[in-house]
């Protein structure tokens, strides 16, 4: 019986002392993510309208040249709560089209190389979180600035809307993480990196 006493005593007291741990330990409110995406909607769109610009000048005008898969991005998060965190997210994407001017032959079209850039305002929900593990959503809305090196078009000078929409996102770790989020928009469908709090 004192076996049985002393151990639950033992218990009580590891319990009360974690719980002081946890509660003098400042929750770490910044973060700070980098990570590659995989098709954006970025790249597919652009993809989708060089094609039809294709097909209706029947390449004469236009061509399809490079497109990129992958989309570098970076962001940065505060948390309010151990369940929202509001913060702000960066995405470059880059692709080139082949275009026909004046005097030009179809062997000597001028390539022409598209920056993307995405600046967003990010909202992350959390709907579970333990201290290794956290499953989470997230909701970006943003816009997309295009600059074209060499160009008199004019294209670029006003941004255009852009989105991530992720119902499911994974972090493994503590302050030093792996995460994975699946969804759509200028991050891509699948978007993988690593993750510092601090």
């Amino acid at each position: 019986m004192k076996k049985i006493a002393t151990l639950i005593i033992a218990i009580i007291c590891a319990t009360a002392v974690m719980a002081q741990e946890v509660e003098n330990s400042p929750m770490k409110r910044h973060e700070i993510t980098g990570g590659i995406g995989l098709l954006s909607h970025t790249q597919i769109v652009t993809f989708l309208v060089d094609m039809v610009g294709t097909i209706v000048t029947g390449g004469l005008l236009m061509q399809m040249d490079s497109y990129n898969v992958l989309t570098p991005n970076l962001s940065y998060r505060y948390w309010f709560t151990d369940r929202y965190a509001l913060g702000v997210g960066f995405a470059f994407d880059a692709n080139s089209v082949r275009v026909r001017r004046q005097g030009e032959t179809a062997e000597n079209m001028t390539r022409y190389r598209r920056n993307f850039y995405t600046f967003a305002l990010e909202n992350t929900f959390s709907y579970t979180r333990s201290s290794n593990f956290q499953l989470y959503g997230q909701l970006g809305l943003g816009a997309t600035f295009i600059s074209i090196p060499g160009n008199d078009y004019g294209i670029g000078r006003v941004p255009l809307f852009n989105m991530q929409i992720t119902p499911l996102g994974m972090r493994i770790g503590r302050d030093y993480a792996g995460f994975m989020e699946f969804g759509y928009g200028y991050k891509g469908f699948i978007n993988a990196g690593f993750s510092a709090r601090f």
